[in-house]
Order: structure tokens, then sequence, then C-alpha cells
């Protein structure tokens, strides 16, 4: 038994919504119309998203629901 006292414990979150590869996309720039999701390679958006998922893991969510990726990239 662990003694909590003072102190609250949750379970694991879950997001309902997430694109993992965005990175630095603002609506200015998509409704100029840049290309969502292909500023740069496939592996580099991967990366992208692996570091949005630790980054979530971090923040104390167990889970996500994508919400598409580029280039099929969804490292769920």
């Amino acid at each position: 038994m662990v003694d909590l006292s003072g102190h609250s414990l949750l379970p694991g979150l879950i997001t309902g919504h997430l694109h993992p590869d965005f990175f630095r996309f603002t609506l200015a720039q998509g409704a100029a119309g840049e290309p969502l999701g292909k500023e740069f390679p496939p592996g580099v958006m991967m990366a992208i998203g692996i570091r949005t998922c630790r980054v979530l893991l971090e923040s104390g969510f167990t889970g996500y629901l994508g919400a598409s990726a580029s280039h099929f990239v969804d490292p769920s």
C-alpha cells in the first residue's frame, strides 16, 4: 500500500482527437492553403509523431484516438 495523503491519483488519460505529426502549423497557414502534413519527408514526420506521443505519455495520457497523419505515419 502506498500512502497518497495530500496527493491525487488519476487513471491514464485518453485524448479523443490527435494529429500526432502536427508541428508548428497554425490556422493562418491552413487558411492560406499551405499543404498540411507535407512540410517534411515521411521519416521526419514519423519522428515528430513519436515525440508528440512521448510528450503525451509524460503528461499522463496513456492513449489517443488518431485523427489522421500525413504520409500514413500514425504511430499508434
